[in-house]
Formats: structure tokens, sequence, C-alpha cells
């Protein structure tokens, strides 16, 4: 990650909630609502239509599971 997006990260929030964001592996995360913004090129894409959420993110659990 370019350390100019970690020194500035507190400058920027989620555009949904406006929620504080962190660092993840290859995204922007927020720690309110948990949409996940990609990082291109260096930058993050802080575009609502753009994010992931958590349900896209996580693996599918089979109803059978939890019961």
């Amino acid at each position: 990650m370019p350390s100019l997006l970690a020194a500035h990260l507190d400058l920027l929030v989620c555009p949904v909630c406006h929620g504080s964001l962190a660092l993840a592996a290859d995204v922007v995360a927020c720690t309110v609502c948990h949409r996940q913004y990609p990082i291109v090129d260096g930058l993050p894409v802080l575009i609502a239509s753009r994010a992931l959420t958590l349900k896209e993110v996580s693996p599918a659990v089979p109803e059978s599971a939890s019961n």
C-alpha cells in the first residue's frame, strides 16, 4: 500500500454511512457498514456503486448449516 494513502486515510470517510475507513489487503474497508472499496493505482475508489458489501464478500452459509 502506498504510504500516502495510509498517512491520509483519517481524512476520508465512507461515502455511504460516513464511517471511518481502514486499510485491508487490497481494499479500503468501512468500519461501520463494512463496505469494501477497491484501490486502483494506489487510490481508493470511494464510489458507492463500486463497493462490495459484506454479503458479497462473505461466503454463503448453507441453510442446513444454520440449523
